[in-house]
């Protein structure tokens, strides 16, 4: 776990020679860490540093920690404490006239939710960390308990280090008293956001499984919910896995992938997003019904006289995500269906 606030660079496309279209900036919840809360397995990097950069090259990384022990936290510094600290670091690492308009998108678990809010609150308020507020496009919140959740379940999250409460005589961590419902802190920070939470693409996701030891959900459907006009989805996994991702062409990665690319290709053409140069129009003589259609080796230009063609009925919702090649296609994305 994080010991002090610090804003880690866990992927730099410059390194890989490749520009830089959005900051991704991960944020951990309760008895989590800047780098293993993303991953399944211990001691090895998360799908940031791995699955990510394979996708999405362009999209640098960046997760901040801070000391969330449920038990064994000795910081007195709260939810306010944390976002201010995360925006200071985040415009230390956007310096320069095209850094600081580079699109952003939090990517927020559980009381990082709570942290990502009070944070866009202050950015929207205050005239140093502005820059801030416009450039951020999309926040993705995973189990955030938006309206707060019951003391008993987090300290579910903390069962592996439970005898450290003996340690510490059942006392927790002031994070744990902010967010039980019905404190001051989480009802003030969720009145902050709401006024500015319209600017931003929003996404809630809830986890579907119950974590090993309880009998429900740590963040339930109903907490995940902001109360305004967002993007509900459910997230496989129980509350600590559903951020880990192992399978590139998982449905729930893809989606994530989608709305960071999202948060740059819907912008204007900036530095890192050139324009797709047009072949001049020429008149061309009007084709036969099929011609100039490229089908597999073997399939008829024109069908049978005897089968009748369908067309193919709008699809409904969320465009059907493309393959794992099409993904890694720079220009993935600008050619979805009403884009």
């Amino acid at each position: 776990m994080a010991k002090r606030l610090i804003l880690k660079q866990l992927y730099d496309p410059a390194k890989a020679g490749q520009p830089c279209s959005v900051d991704l900036v991960l944020v951990h919840g309760l008895n989590g860490d800047p780098i293993q809360t993303w991953s399944s397995q211990e001691g090895a990097k998360g799908w940031p540093q791995t699955l990510l950069p394979e996708i999405q090259p362009q999209t640098r990384v960046l997760s901040f920690g801070y000391n969330a022990d449920i038990y064994r936290s000795n910081s007195a510094a709260g939810i306010r404490d944390n976002a201010r600290a995360m925006l200071s670091q985040l415009r230390a690492l956007r310096r320069g006239p095209q850094a600081t308009k580079r699109p952003i998108v939090f990517f927020a678990h559980c009381l990082g939710g709570l942290i990502v809010k009070q944070a866009m609150a202050f950015a929207n308020s205050e005239r140093e960390h502005k820059e801030v507020a416009l450039a951020t496009k999309t926040i993705i919140f995973l189990g955030t308990p938006h309206f707060g959740g019951d003391k008993e379940r987090w300290k579910f999250l903390a069962a592996p280090f439970g005898f450290f409460a003996d340690s510490k005589n059942g006392k927790v961590s002031p994070l744990v008293n902010a967010m039980t419902k019905g404190a001051p802190d989480i009802s003030e920070i969720e009145e902050d956001f709401r006024h500015h939470a319209r600017k931003y693409r929003i996404s809630n996701n809830y986890e579907t499984d119950i974590c090993d030891g309880t009998d429900r959900l740590i963040v339930d459907q109903t907490s995940a919910m902001m109360g305004i006009e967002d993007e509900l989805e459910a997230m496989g996994g129980n509350h600590r896995t559903m951020c880990q991702f192992e399978d590139p062409d998982h449905p729930d990665f893809m989606r994530i992938c989608q709305l960071i690319r999202d948060a740059y290709v819907d912008e204007a053409p900036s530095e890192a997003v050139a324009p797709v140069p047009r072949p001049a129009r020429t008149e061309a003589p009007a084709k036969k019904p099929g011609e100039g259609v490229v089908r597999p080796e073997g399939r008829p230009a024109v069908p049978p006289a005897d089968v009748q063609v369908m067309a193919r009925p709008a699809a409904a919702g969320r465009a059907s995500a493309p393959d794992r090649d099409a993904r890694q296609d720079p220009e993935w994305g600008r050619r979805l269906p009403g884009r």
